[in-house]
């Protein structure tokens, strides 16, 4: 249409784009935003692996950890403000416990149980705190309580599922997710 001797653009109908409605026409929303160069499923495959070096009763809560929230590690970005890519959380759980795991050699004193186990789940809360969205941002949870209290609720709900966790270790790891960020 005209405006002012101008051609304008009229918008009668808008749809939200979709992999079901557009996806025969090339529309994909992972094209939209910026992800991690490795493939996930390799990524993935790495933090099973890393995982399961635990020897401890630590190894059965950050499995079970990560079979519950499998998808949104692998496709969440690590923050909303730095490194806001697709599947950054994923990549940023695998160097960090992968350099730990080379550091941790040379502390055969340390319990390297408990310190892995804290690398892998010192952020879990962003899985709650961080939404779903095309582009993401913060859930009502994660803006009000905040990712490290969501990640410390998640390990201690989740260890009284497991119930093998000793109640020292459970309160170490408890203070591995709250001091992170020096809270």
């Amino acid at each position: 249409s005209e405006f002012n001797d101008l051609l304008q653009i009229t918008v009668t109908q808008i749809n939200l784009a979709s992999n079901e409605l557009y996806g025969q026409y090339g529309f994909s929303p992972e094209k939209l935003f910026k992800k991690i160069d490795e493939p996930i499923v390799d990524l993935w495959d790495r933090l099973i692996q890393i995982s399961n070096t635990l020897t401890s009763s630590c190894k059965d809560l950050v499995s079970t950890i990560f079979n519950m929230y499998r998808k949104k590690i692998q496709t969440m970005p690590v923050s909303l403000n730095h490194h806001p890519v697709r599947g950054g959380f994923l990549k940023h759980l695998v160097t960090t416990s992968e350099i730990s795991m080379e550091i941790l050699k040379h502390y055969p004193s340390l319990d390297r149980d408990l310190v892995l186990s804290g690398i892998l789940l010192y952020d879990i809360g962003k899985v709650k705190s961080i939404n779903d969205d095309l582009l993401p941002g913060h859930t009502d949870e994660g803006k009000l309580i905040g990712h490290i209290v969501l990640g410390r609720d998640i390990v201690i709900g989740t260890a009284r599922s497991v119930k093998k966790i000793p109640q020292d270790t459970l309160i170490k790891l408890e203070h591995i997710i709250l001091s992170h960020q020096g809270i």
